[in-house]
C-alpha cells in the first residue's frame, strides 16, 4: 500500500482555538472547522480529519506552522 496523501489538512494552530481546513487531492474543500484547544477538542479534530477523509491516517498530509506540542502530537 502506497503512502501518497488523498487528503490535505491544515492546522492553524492558536493559543485557545484551532481552525482546520481539509481538501480532497482535487483541491475540493470537504469541511473547515473550529476545535478548543483541549485534549477532548484535539481529539475531536484528529477525528473530524480522518471522517472527512475517508482514508487511513498514512494517506492524510497535515500541515501546521509548528513542528512540535500537543497539536501535533495528537495528529
Amino acid at each position: 500500500m502506497s503512502n501518497d496523501p488523498r487528503t490535505f489538512a491544515g492546522v492553524d494552530w492558536a493559543v485557545n482555538d484551532h481552525q482546520a481546513c481539509v481538501v480532497d487531492a482535487a483541491g475540493n474543500e470537504l469541511g473547515n472547522a473550529k476545535f478548543a484547544h483541549s485534549g477532548e477538542g484535539l481529539t475531536a479534530m484528529a477525528d473530524w480529519i480522518l471522517e472527512l477523509s475517508g482514508s487511513e491516517p498514512g494517506h492524510v498530509a497535515v500541515g501546521i506552522e509548528t513542528p512540535h506540542g500537543p497539536v501535533v502530537e495528537s495528529l
